[in-house]
């Protein structure tokens, strides 16, 4: 068992509403020099605390944002890609195919929740 830093908690969860709040732009060096620690550490403790890499997380945090705003909005993929944090919508597609399992516009077509979208 590895011993957890006792601040660790505190710095995964600031990571987290950080990643949350800048899911379009953000990226893991600057979390790390948001909560003033270098990227290496940042990155072990939060692995330590959460089980997974940051990196894991902003993906995941970013296509559960994705499949959230397929499903609820009739915004453009291209759009939804960048306020994801994806500048370019086929690198964005290639990423949501990968994680959900089929692309963007199907899984639209699939859960969209109001058939007027």
């Amino acid at each position: 068992m590895q011993y957890l830093p006792h601040n660790a908690e505190r710095y995964s969860s600031q990571a987290m509403e950080y990643m949350k709040k800048n899911i379009e732009v953000v990226k893991i060096a600057d979390v790390a020099n948001y909560l003033n620690l270098d990227r290496s550490y940042f990155s072990s403790i939060f692995k330590l605390d959460t089980g997974i890499s940051p990196s894991m997380y902003l993906v995941t945090l970013r296509m559960d944002t994705a499949r959230r705003l397929l499903t609820e909005t009739d915004q453009k993929i291209s759009d939804i890609a960048v306020k994801v944090g994806y500048e370019n919508p086929l690198t964005f597609s290639k990423m949501f195919r990968i994680k959900v399992g089929i692309c963007p516009r199907e899984y639209r077509n699939l859960h969209r929740i109001s058939p007027n979208l």
